[in-house]
Protein backbone atom coordinates (compact mmCIF):
# COMPACT_ATOMS: atom_id res chain seq x y z
CA UNK A 1 0.00 0.00 0.00
CA UNK A 2 3.00 2.34 -0.10
CA UNK A 3 2.16 5.08 2.41
CA UNK A 4 -0.20 2.74 4.27
CA UNK A 5 -3.84 1.87 3.92
CA UNK A 6 -4.54 3.91 7.04
CA UNK A 7 -1.75 6.16 8.15
CA UNK A 8 -0.98 9.11 10.38
CA UNK A 9 -0.81 11.40 7.36
CA UNK A 10 -4.53 10.84 6.74
CA UNK A 11 -5.36 12.21 10.17
CA UNK A 12 -2.86 15.04 9.81
CA UNK A 13 -4.62 16.04 6.58
CA UNK A 14 -8.03 15.80 8.28
CA UNK A 15 -6.93 17.80 11.33
CA UNK A 16 -5.28 20.52 9.27
CA UNK A 17 -8.27 20.93 6.99
CA UNK A 18 -6.72 19.54 3.82
CA UNK A 19 -8.77 17.57 1.31
CA UNK A 20 -7.44 14.01 1.42
CA UNK A 21 -7.13 12.27 -1.96
CA UNK A 22 -6.73 8.55 -1.40
CA UNK A 23 -7.33 5.24 -3.14
CA UNK A 24 -10.90 4.02 -2.64
CA UNK A 25 -11.47 2.84 0.94
CA UNK A 26 -14.97 1.34 0.61
CA UNK A 27 -13.60 -2.11 1.46
CA UNK A 28 -12.60 -0.96 4.95
CA UNK A 29 -14.71 -0.47 8.06
CA UNK A 30 -13.45 1.96 10.71
CA UNK A 31 -14.88 3.55 13.82
CA UNK A 32 -15.67 6.26 13.52
CA UNK A 33 -16.26 5.99 9.80
CA UNK A 34 -13.29 8.11 8.72
CA UNK A 35 -13.42 7.21 5.04
CA UNK A 36 -16.75 8.27 3.56
CA UNK A 37 -16.32 8.79 -0.16
CA UNK A 38 -17.06 12.40 -1.20
CA UNK A 39 -17.87 13.32 2.41
CA UNK A 40 -14.58 12.99 4.29
CA UNK A 41 -12.11 12.13 1.52
CA UNK A 42 -11.76 12.16 -2.25
CA UNK A 43 -11.52 8.70 -3.76
CA UNK A 44 -9.17 7.86 -6.60
CA UNK A 45 -8.89 4.53 -8.42
CA UNK A 46 -6.25 2.18 -6.97
CA UNK A 47 -4.25 2.35 -10.20
CA UNK A 48 -4.58 6.18 -10.23
CA UNK A 49 -6.03 5.98 -13.75
CA UNK A 50 -8.56 8.72 -12.89
CA UNK A 51 -6.15 10.96 -10.95
CA UNK A 52 -6.05 13.63 -13.65
CA UNK A 53 -9.84 13.70 -13.80
CA UNK A 54 -10.04 14.05 -10.01
CA UNK A 55 -7.62 16.99 -10.07
CA UNK A 56 -9.63 18.66 -12.85
CA UNK A 57 -12.82 18.16 -10.84
CA UNK A 58 -11.22 19.69 -7.74
CA UNK A 59 -10.14 22.72 -9.77
CA UNK A 60 -13.66 23.10 -11.21
CA UNK A 61 -15.46 22.83 -7.86
CA UNK A 62 -13.16 24.00 -5.06
CA UNK A 63 -16.10 24.72 -2.72
CA UNK A 64 -17.31 21.12 -2.86
CA UNK A 65 -13.88 19.80 -2.03
CA UNK A 66 -13.31 22.37 0.69
CA UNK A 67 -16.56 21.13 2.27
CA UNK A 68 -15.21 17.56 2.15
CA UNK A 69 -12.06 18.73 3.98
CA UNK A 70 -14.15 20.59 6.56
CA UNK A 71 -16.35 17.52 7.17
CA UNK A 72 -13.28 15.42 7.93
CA UNK A 73 -11.83 18.14 10.14
CA UNK A 74 -15.08 18.30 12.15
CA UNK A 75 -15.03 14.52 12.59
CA UNK A 76 -11.47 14.64 13.97
CA UNK A 77 -12.39 17.47 16.33
CA UNK A 78 -15.42 15.56 17.55
CA UNK A 79 -13.41 12.52 18.60
CA UNK A 80 -10.27 14.33 19.77
CA UNK A 81 -11.59 17.40 21.60
CA UNK A 82 -15.33 17.09 22.15
CA UNK A 83 -16.32 15.30 25.37
CA UNK A 84 -19.41 13.77 23.75
CA UNK A 85 -17.30 12.35 20.92
CA UNK A 86 -14.72 11.01 23.36
CA UNK A 87 -17.47 9.33 25.38
CA UNK A 88 -18.99 7.78 22.24
CA UNK A 89 -15.59 6.39 21.31
CA UNK A 90 -15.00 4.90 24.76
CA UNK A 91 -18.46 3.33 24.76
CA UNK A 92 -17.81 1.82 21.33
CA UNK A 93 -14.51 0.31 22.50
CA UNK A 94 -16.10 -1.09 25.66
CA UNK A 95 -18.96 -2.66 23.67
CA UNK A 96 -16.42 -4.18 21.29
CA UNK A 97 -14.48 -5.69 24.21
CA UNK A 98 -17.68 -7.09 25.75
CA UNK A 99 -18.52 -8.77 22.45
CA UNK A 100 -15.30 -10.77 22.49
Amino acid sequence: FGAGEICTRDFEAFALGAALIKPDMEHLCTYPDWYVKDETYISVDWDFSNFGEILDEINRDCEKHQAIAENAQRLVRKYRTDNVGKQEFVEHVLKSIEAI
